[in-house]
């Protein structure tokens, strides 16, 4: 099962902080904490179970950039975003511009990226058990 997170947190301390939180509950992380744009490098040749994107940073538009450039380059894999926080215009363009991204807060990351790994092992169609994801993140 590949457990791995990677996470783009543009806070060096939050980052460390947050992977040593979901390292406690089982999940592998690595993270980004300084240029969104190294991530999609990582992403491309890890292929992580999952993409955790923090756009409440100074930074957010290139982060919320990051999420679509991850889409184009790996549109068919089923590739969960996770977004954390961020100005209520950018969660607007997020629901808008990458359906499917899940929108969450941190204090509900962990609950999120569990069920995401839970219906990405479940062996009916992933499809459908990220829109129930969806579902309960919303």
């Amino acid at each position: 099962m590949n457990n791995k997170v990677f996470l783009v947190q543009l806070n060096k301390e939050a980052a460390q902080f947050s992977a040593r939180e979901l390292c406690a509950f089982g999940f592998n992380v690595d993270f980004e904490a300084e240029q969104p744009d190294r991530a999609l490098n990582y992403v491309t040749r890890r292929l992580p179970f999952a993409v955790v994107i923090d756009l409440s940073t100074s930074l957010a538009d290139q982060c919320l950039d990051l999420g679509q450039k991850i889409r184009q380059l790996l549109p068919s894999l089923q590739l969960p975003l996770v977004f954390l926080g961020g100005r209520s215009e950018l969660v607007e363009k997020v629901k808008k511009e990458l359906p499917g991204a899940v929108l969450t807060t941190a204090e509900n990351l962990r609950q999120v990226l569990m069920r995401l790994s839970l219906a990405k092992n479940s062996p009916t169609n992933p499809s459908i058990a990220q829109r129930s994801v969806l579902a309960k993140a919303a």
